[in-house]
């Protein structure tokens, strides 16, 4: 395999790294490691697959395969089986095609990875983080699910957390320490599932990806390792980090899973992006279940920032409820001002429930700018709600995709459809209450 310059066909039929490529178009193939994987779900109970180098294989095989792992999970008495491929590529749209059309159930997120690592580095604003969120709509499928990759900043193999930050910022001591714990900020208040590497709990920071990741946790015998920079504490020496207790970056991380345990609403909420300022963002969460707004603030800059951004709750007292920011006021109108303290993460709950506008929707379609894809929009108010897109090409109403957060979009691929052939479309939206209101129908003919 020629990573330099390597094709489709290559990408999924060559030799990777000297270990031969499997078969994988034959039936006989993909049955067989259906059944192995299978028997481990059986034997072991496993909750999940994580599965490594997911695009090296043919773009049939996971929709034959994963039906029958699911199976083997069902009848194992496992539900709701996790499966995330580790597919590096950070053009979130190039992505999402593992799952629209190889029919992956869920990614690492390496697009976010991308821009999450510079942000917290100070190298990039927030905008890149903003639009990396926005982009989730191409993740969106017919299922229902809100998109929650897997988020991560480092690993094996592009090395770990501190030194991708330090590596765009240069910083060390109590900055550096600052911008790991922004880094794990993000990761743990915006969607996802945080994917944190061993090591960095106790501040490793290490050279390199691969061999130069794999510290020791016991004492260790590798001499660079005892002197290697650590950020939050002194290199280990000959000691072991299991003895090294209340580490800052540890207990960072702890602080943010109670957070997220505390408040349901960081690991299940829509996600809605508000304003951002040289470096400070705001981003709304909605508990659809309670009625009720968070707002996410994220500052990198070593300066405060001034936020001034709409909220979907008006007239309401937004609380602090973590970080350093003072709890304020929306008008009648949901506007709020938000002073950010330097390198910080704050979140801020409304204290009343937002308001309802059920207007029904309208929708329409067009071809998308960024891709091939088909563009469904629907034109709708601002009160946070669910819109379902479904579409019917001459077999039936079928789902789409569902959008939980504004703008409300859904993307069909143009080969799903008969060139030239006229499809209905419409939109229904789901208000917080149960109260479902549907668009008017509309027609587009496929022309691509």
């Amino acid at each position: 395999m020629n990573w330099g310059g390597c094709s489709t066909a290559c990408i999924e039929q060559g030799d990777f790294s000297g270990l031969d490529d499997l078969y994988t178009e034959k039936p006989e193939v993909v049955d067989g490691l259906a059944e192995v994987f299978g028997s481990w779900i059986t034997r072991f109970k496993f909750d999940g697959f994580r599965i490594d180098t997911a695009r090296h294989v043919d773009k049939d095989f996971y929709n034959r395969w994963i039906p029958q792992i699911l199976a083997a999970a069902k009848s194992a008495g496992i539900d709701d089986f996790e499966i995330f491929g580790e597919t590096w590529i950070t053009e979130p749209i190039e992505q999402s095609k593992y799952q629209r059309v190889w029919g992956l159930p869920n990614q690492l997120d390496f697009p976010l990875f991308d821009v999450i690592a510079r942000y917290a580095g100070g190298t990039q604003g927030a905008g890149g983080v903003m639009l990396r969120l926005e982009d989730d709509d191409y993740s969106r499928m017919s299922d229902g699910r809100a998109p929650t990759p897997g988020t991560f900043i480092g690993n094996h193999d592009t090395g770990r957390t501190a030194m991708m930050i330090k590596a765009q910022s240069g910083a060390e001591g109590d900055e550096l320490l600052a911008r790991v714990n922004l880094g794990h900020s993000l990761l743990y208040l915006l969607r996802g599932a945080p994917v944190i590497y061993y090591g960095d709990e106790f501040g490793m920071i290490g050279i390199g990806g691969d061999k130069e990741a794999r510290h020791d946790l016991f004492a260790t015998q590798v001499s660079a390792w005892q002197t290697q920079e650590r950020v939050g504490s002194a290199p280990i020496g000959a000691g072991s980090s299991f003895d090294v207790k209340n580490h800052p970056v540890g207990q960072h991380l702890r602080e943010l899973a109670a957070l997220r345990k505390q408040w349901p609403v960081l690991w299940r909420g829509a996600t809605l992006p508000r304003d951002r300022n040289d470096g400070a963002m705001a981003i709304s969460r909605f508990d659809m279940a309670d009625q009720r707004e968070y707002v996410t603030i994220f500052n990198n800059s070593t300066e405060s920032r001034l936020l001034e951004f709409a909220t979907s709750t008006p007239s309401a007292t937004f609380t602090a409820v973590w970080g350093g920011v003072e709890s304020t006021n929306s008008d009648a109108d949901g506007f709020v001002s938000v002073e950010v303290p330097p390198l910080s993460a704050a979140i801020l709950r409304a204290e009343a429930k937002f308001p309802l506008a059920k207007q029904p929707p309208v929708v329409s379609a067009a071809p998308d700018d960024f891709s091939e894809l088909w563009l469904l929009s629907a034109e709708t108010s601002e009160s946070p709600q669910e819109v379902s897109f479904l579409i019917d090409n001459g077999t039936g109403w079928r789902r789409v995709a569902v959008d939980d957060s504004f703008p409300y979009r859904a993307f069909v691929d143009p080969n799903a459809l008969p060139t030239g052939s006229t499809s209905r479309i419409v939109a229904v939206s789901r208000f917080a209450d149960g109260t479902l209101v549907p668009s008017g129908i509309a027609t587009f003919t496929n022309t691509k």
